[in-house]
């Protein structure tokens, strides 16, 4: 199934594996607790901040 959301947390609870957009292109992706954990892209680390007030 694809979920598409804006809802991390919902993501987080939901999907066994995640793909992160911006502007219409894939720049991350991998294994839902890979992605929460370990994230490789700067975009990624920003969304993740700005939602759960993580820095990076």
């Amino acid at each position: 199934m694809l979920f598409i959301t804006h809802d991390l947390e919902l993501a987080r609870k939901v999907a066994d594996r995640i793909i992160v957009m911006q502007h219409g292109a894939v720049v991350e992706q991998g294994s839902s607790h890979r992605i929460f954990t370990q994230p490789c892209c700067c975009h990624t680390k920003d969304l993740l901040a700005a939602a759960f007030g993580h820095s990076h």
